[in-house]
């Protein structure tokens, strides 16, 4: 494939589906509305630069390599680690192509404040993979960059009571968000 020097595409690898224009999106103002996955009301004014808010980040998908297809929200759990859901890696058996992550995703003309981070290896359930079992649509992704040197990241915990509370945070698609803002 056709190679780039790009500082934020440190493979050499082309990929025409972050470009700038694409990625650069009218800052939409922080304000109470309700989150159209759920019951609850927003009204976070996130600071990119602080952790751990700069921990949190885009993932861009293109499944088949040459364009951007879709967007998800994943967090850096270790220092070259990140979690996402697993419909972002794969669907119906098939593997997507290609997965960029942006710490700090903030869709202004700084829109990757931290560089990127490519993957290097995904890690599924089987359940997923092969039935879309939806208890197991949680993916790991080994990036071929310690983003987390320079950011920080979050952590996690295994085998805990299922009734805890948690602060989830992420790049809704839905409006008045469109993936812009956290």
């Amino acid at each position: 494939s056709p190679r780039t020097s790009d500082p934020f595409n440190p493979d050499g690898i082309n990929r025409s589906f972050l470009s700038d224009k694409e990625m650069i999106y009218p800052v939409i103002e922080a304000s109470t509305v309700t989150c159209p996955a759920s019951n609850y009301v927003t009204g976070y004014f996130p600071n990119y630069f602080l952790y751990p808010e700069r921990t949190q980040g885009m993932l861009a998908i293109s499944m088949t390599g040459s364009e951007l297809d879709a967007v998800c929200s994943a967090a850096l759990v270790g220092r070259n680690i990140i979690m996402t859901a697993a419909h972002c890696v794969a669907d119906s058996g098939k593997w997507y192509a290609d997965w960029v992550f942006v710490p700090g995703f903030n869709g202004t003309n700084n829109w990757h404040p931290y560089g990127v981070g490519l993957a290097k290896y995904v890690f599924i359930y089987s359940g997923w993979f092969n039935n879309s079992y939806w208890p197991a649509d949680v993916a790991f992704i080994i990036l071929k960059q310690s983003l987390g040197d320079q950011v920080g990241w979050l952590g996690f915990k295994v085998n805990q009571a299922r009734e805890q509370r948690w602060i989830q945070v992420g790049y809704p698609a839905n409006y008045p968000y469109q993936w812009v803002t956290l």
